[in-house]
C-alpha cells in the first residue's frame, strides 16, 4: 500500500509522494483500490493538467492530475495512456484520494461538474445542489463548510428512505 499525506490547508484531500504510484494510471489505482468505478477524462481547465475524475460509490473519489517531468513533446504525437502504466516516460500521474467533501470542494473548484454524472441517481442530485451552493462561498468557507453540508445531505437522504418505510394506514 501506499503513504498518503493531507494537503496542506485542503481538508479531506490526500496525494502520495510514491515514484511507483506516480507511474500508475488512474485506472490501475483504481483496480488496487478494488473499485469498479468508470474514470472520466477531462481537459485540463484554463490550460493546466488534463485530469482524470473518478467518483467512488460510497463518497468521495480520485482525482488524477497527468503531468509532464519534462516539457518534451511525445515523439509519434500521440494521447498519453489513461489506462495502463505510464506509456510515456515523461508522464506522471499525480492522484489525490479525496473524502466526499474533499471531492466536492475540488471537482467545484476545477468547474467539472459533469463530473457529477458519473454518480448514481438520488446522490447525483444531492451532489449538484451541494455544488450549487459551494459557487456562492468563499474558499475559506468551503473548507469550513463542505463536510458538513455533507453530512447534513446523509442524513436528509436516511430520512427520506425511513420515511418511506413508516407510512402509517390510515
Amino acid at each position: 500500500m501506499f503513504k498518503w499525506r493531507e494537503i496542506r490547508g485542503c481538508p479531506g484531500r490526500y496525494v502520495s509522494s510514491s515514484a511507483q504510484l506516480r507511474r500508475l494510471a488512474p485506472a490501475l489505482v483504481c483496480a488496487s483500490l478494488s473499485t469498479n468505478a468508470e474514470p472520466q477524462h477531462f481537459p485540463g481547465p484554463r490550460g493546466r493538467d488534463p485530469i482524470t475524475v473518478i467518483p467512488f460509490a460510497d463518497g468521495g473519489g480520485l482525482l488524477t492530475y497527468h503531468k509532464r517531468e519534462r516539457p518534451t513533446a511525445n515523439k509519434r504525437g500521440e494521447e498519453p495512456s489513461c489506462d495502463g502504466a505510464a506509456a510515456d516516460a515523461n508522464l506522471v500521474f499525480v492522484h489525490t484520494f479525496n473524502t466526499e467533501s474533499g471531492f466536492l470542494r475540488k471537482v467545484e473548484a476545477l468547474g467539472l461538474a459533469n463530473a457529477v454524472q458519473l454518480l448514481p441517481g438520488p446522490r447525483r442530485d444531492i451532489f449538484r445542489s451541494l455544488l450549487n451552493v459551494l459557487s456562492f462561498l468563499t474558499d475559506a468557507e468551503k473548507n469550513r463548510s463542505a463536510s458538513v453540508l455533507v453530512r447534513w445531505s446523509h442524513s436528509q437522504c436516511l430520512l427520506a428512505s425511513r420515511s418511506k418505510h413508516l407510512r402509517f394506514k390510515h
